[in-house]
């Protein structure tokens, strides 16, 4: 499928993104746009709304925290950096705090999330061994836990 035509689908989506499917749709559509073309400024918001959904109730199995983390690993740091300041609940996972903590952006926010083990086991082996010297300036212990999901692959 065509860069424009992927964007068209995209566009006509459900607009905020509110169940799994809808989520999954979005970020599937816009890895295959950013595999073709940089990714348009107004679908690199659609994404970073994916990131501001929070389900209520328990999020089942892990749909979300995978949706969350492919949606971050997508979007710029310019779309990335006001989710680590946002008071409204937002999963900015650990690999949208490592992009930002490489482009120098720190903030409570991003420490937190940096720490966030249960994301570990999500990412690309490179994203770990990126994300191990911010986990362990930060905590020892979270250090760990990335070191075994490491070994988990």
């Amino acid at each position: 499928m065509s860069a424009d035509a992927l964007a068209v689908e995209i566009r006509a989506l459900p607009s905020p993104v509110a169940d799994p499917e809808t989520a999954q749709a979005l970020v599937g559509r816009a890895e295959a746009l950013a595999a073709q073309a940089p990714l348009p400024a107004d679908i690199e918001r659609r994404l970073a709304d994916v990131l501001r959904f929070i389900p209520k109730g328990p999020p089942p199995s892990w749909i979300w925290p995978r949706t969350w983390i492919r949606a971050a690993r997508l979007l710029s740091e310019r779309e990335l950096e006001p989710l680590s300041r946002s008071d409204a609940p937002v999963y900015l996972s650990a690999l949208g705090a490592l992009k930002l903590a490489r482009a120098g952006v720190r903030n409570a926010g991003v420490d937190d999330w940096l720490l966030s083990t249960r994301d570990y086991e999500q990412l690309t082996a490179d994203e770990r061994a990126e994300l191990e010297p911010f986990v362990l300036a930060l905590s020892p212990a979270a250090a760990v836990e990335l070191r075994i999901a490491d070994h988990s692959d």
